[in-house]
């Protein structure tokens, strides 16, 4: 089916709709359009050309839209793409979405000049919406491969899985990143809720790739500024390398507001990054950050490199963020990291806090200092190396808050399939 008008497949306040093995191509608004449609099912589907033509408003016109998108839905083994503004666009403001899953999916490349996001999810309000997208590639991006966002008071989950991501077109200047997972664009009156699995994603930017390569962050999760939570697993991701010269983290996780953020980063395999490897920043307010860094390896940081792990926990005097990290263990070799930073940067691990701010260390393992007392720079140095491969390099001196060493671990998320 291919159209020079409209578009290709619109549903309005329809459940139960099904479709199996069509081509649709060429139209001037949607393939595919969908307003409140409960229980979609779409398989054996080719969607190319290209789709759309405008991108302004909260309309943009993608291969694939819905709005408010309910109950047990799924897109598999089909191919997606010429998507003006995306390919795959998601926007829910009430209701529920049980679960959407895309599996086994080609995702091509969206338009060359109005094409932002590869696949993106957006919750607001209190709606629900869970994603689970596995299997799949992604041939390019302007800007994020996959975006999922919670807003306002929404709850969102979001499995990204065993996905393998090509950057085959130019980016947008400080875009391309894989998998940007994000909760709580509202003010602290608000609270949204967010989980999240990202593991054994391929961002490998070599050979044709090279040259898009993502030049902002590889993984970003991030809660913002609201009374939220966010808690999951990064695990076994193969990152990097970032743009060339590219002052890029492999793994930036950040929290702001109030609220909790809970994550485990374990398993990654990081190369080619600039900033940092692994990167985590808790500030901007009081929220509290659970952070267990386990079994990670990092390896050949590009020219841009300062940290292996950067660790920085408050901003400002008037932030009480918490900071709960461990970071290896000395009796598990499985979680020993390998921290890695290029001969031009700073250190291998910074761990940085600021005076109003608490900062709470786990030794994971290590004997060195005493728990419930301040850790001296050298106490600090020797739980790193201890817990952790070779003899990394170490510096708390870059702000003026203390650390506090303790035996307890920080709470971990939900479990996820290994």
């Amino acid at each position: 089916m291919s159209g020079s008008a409209g578009t290709g497949i619109f549903l309005r306040n329809t459940s139960g709709a099904s479709f199996t093995n069509m081509q649709l191509n060429d139209f001037s608004n949607f393939a595919v359009y969908g307003n409140t449609v409960t229980n979609f099912t779409m398989t054996g589907m080719t969607i190319n050309g290209v789709n759309g033509n405008n991108n302004a408003g909260d309309r943009e016109e993608s291969s694939i839209r819905f709005d408010n998108l309910l109950g047990t839905s799924s897109i598999t083994n089909s191919s997606i793409s010429g998507g003006y503004n995306q390919n795959v666009d998601l926007y829910n403001t009430s209701g529920t979405l049980t679960r959407l899953t895309m599996d086994n999916i080609q995702f091509g490349l969206i338009d060359a000049t109005g094409g932002n996001d590869n696949v993106r999810g957006q919750v607001y309000n209190t709606a629900t919406a869970n994603y689970t997208l596995t299997n799949s590639t992604f041939a390019g991006t302007r800007a994020d491969f996959i975006a999922f966002l919670a807003n306002n008071n929404s709850t969102m989950d979001a499995v990204v899985r065993s996905n393998t991501f090509h950057n085959g077109q130019a980016i947008i200047p400080g875009g391309g990143s894989a998998i940007d997972i994000r909760s709580g664009s509202g003010t602290l009156a608000q609270a949204a809720t967010t989980t999240f699995d990202i593991s054994h994603n391929t961002l490998a930017n070599t050979g044709a790739d090279a040259a898009n390569a993502y030049d902002t962050v590889g993984i970003f999760v991030a809660k913002g500024k609201d009374s939220g939570t966010m808690a999951g697993t990064i695990a076994s991701n193969t990152i990097g390398p970032a743009k060339s010269g590219a002052n890029a983290d492999g793994i930036f996780v950040r929290s702001a507001g109030a609220g909790t953020t809970t994550v485990l980063i374990q398993n990654n395999s990081l190369s080619g990054y600039g900033n940092a490897g692994i990167h985590l920043q808790n500030n901007d307010g009081s929220s509290t950050m659970n952070a267990s860094i386990f079994g990670n390896v990092e390896s050949n940081p590009n020219s841009q490199n300062i940290y292996g792990l950067f660790v920085d926990n408050g901003a400002t005097a008037s932030d009480t963020s918490t900071m709960n990290l461990v970071v290896g263990d000395a009796s598990n070799l499985g979680k020993q990291n390998t921290f890695v930073s290029s001969a031009i940067g700073i250190v291998d691990v910074s761990l940085a806090n600021t005076v109003n701010a608490h900062f709470n260390l786990a030794r994971g393992g290590s004997t060195a200092g005493t728990p419930n007392t301040t850790g001296t720079l050298a106490q600090v140095t020797q739980i790193i190396g201890d817990d952790n491969t070779g003899s990394p390099t170490v510096d708390n001196t870059a702000s003026a808050g203390v650390i506090t060493l303790t035996d307890t671990l920080p709470p971990l998320p939900p479990v996820v399939a290994p």
